[in-house]
């Protein structure tokens, strides 16, 4: 996790900077003793191997081999099955193959055997929020705070599930923190852009949306989400324009199509905002983006 104010150069950065998704999730190798399997209450060599497993996985989830890597966080498992670091980090793998479930059944366990653990909770904040429980992962965030207060991507994911619960100022606040701990880390840009449309400071929002897609040009919602800043600006060729580079970048990123069709809509542009439309419902943009979208076209 992130520990000072500079540049961060964990596994957890790596990761975002991989996926640049909504929230964030970390695989961690850390050499705390504290966190390796405890060889009295299995052999040493079946510890010392299962550490090596963890480690192993853990550099699988930093190249985006997630398959690979639950394989060996599965073998470190059955080594030492009462491994927290080893189920936490599973979770990471998960949640970056989108088992989003399985992520939080794997975090949950973590924090039953060591619930001091701000990891576990950090990951399955993730998976909450990309569950849709934001009240949970708003409070698992918080518990990731309380035990590592320099843990920027807790910020991001406390920040994320506010603005999701109509939270904009707390949300704007928590982005800032991350970007107090981490200044180029671009999901707080995104999440700090996003509260900020929200709350109707449009020049601040693509402002940071401006940054996020400097910071990182190859990641699709960075794109996107400066497309929806954009929106708020009327700047509708602009939006088509960010939201065919996400969906070039990330063809299986539905905001992107859903910001493209309400943007095609105010262009008068009826077939491609409907073929628009159907493709975000069938990459699971949920029904009341659905419902709000049909409130803007009639306003």
């Amino acid at each position: 996790m992130i520990r000072s104010k500079s540049a961060s150069t964990s596994l957890l950065a790596t990761m975002i900077l991989l996926s640049c998704g909504v929230q964030t999730f970390a695989a961690d190798d850390s050499k705390k003793t504290s966190d390796k399997p405890k060889s009295g209450e299995i052999s040493a060599k079946a510890a010392a191997d299962a550490f090596e497993a963890n480690k192993a996985g853990t550099a699988l989830v930093t190249k985006g081999s997630y398959k690979e890597a639950i394989a060996k966080f599965d073998e470190a498992i059955k080594l030492s099955p009462k491994y927290a670091r080893a189920y936490s980090n599973r979770a990471a793998a998960y949640a970056g193959s989108g088992d989003f479930k399985q992520a939080e059944k794997d975090a949950t366990k973590a924090i039953s055997i060591r619930p001091k653990m701000g990891h576990a909770y950090l990951n399955r904040s993730w998976a909450e929020n990309k569950l849709g429980e934001f009240k949970k992962a708003l409070a698992d965030a918080e518990k990731a705070i309380e035990l590592d207060k320099d843990d920027a991507m807790a910020y991001v994911n406390r920040s994320h599930a506010l603005n999701k619960l109509g939270r904009q100022k707390e949300a704007i606040d928590a982005a800032t923190k991350a970007l107090e701990i981490s200044p180029n880390l671009p999901l707080a840009l995104v999440n700090r852009s996003h509260a900020y449309t929200e709350s109707g400071e449009h020049a601040k929002a693509l402002e940071d949306a401006n940054k996020a897609v400097e910071l990182a040009p190859s990641k699709a919602l960075a794109w996107s989400n400066r497309a929806h800043a954009k929106m708020h600006k009327k700047e509708w060729q602009g939006v088509i324009d960010d939201c065919n580079k996400a969906i070039e970048l990330n063809p299986k990123l539905g905001v992107a199509y859903y910001n493209r069709a309400f943007a095609y809509d105010k262009l008068g542009k009826k077939d491609p905002c409907t073929n628009d439309m159907k493709k975000a419902a069938e990459l699971g943009v949920d029904n009341s983006d659905m419902k709000e979208f049909k409130k803007k076209k009639t306003s």
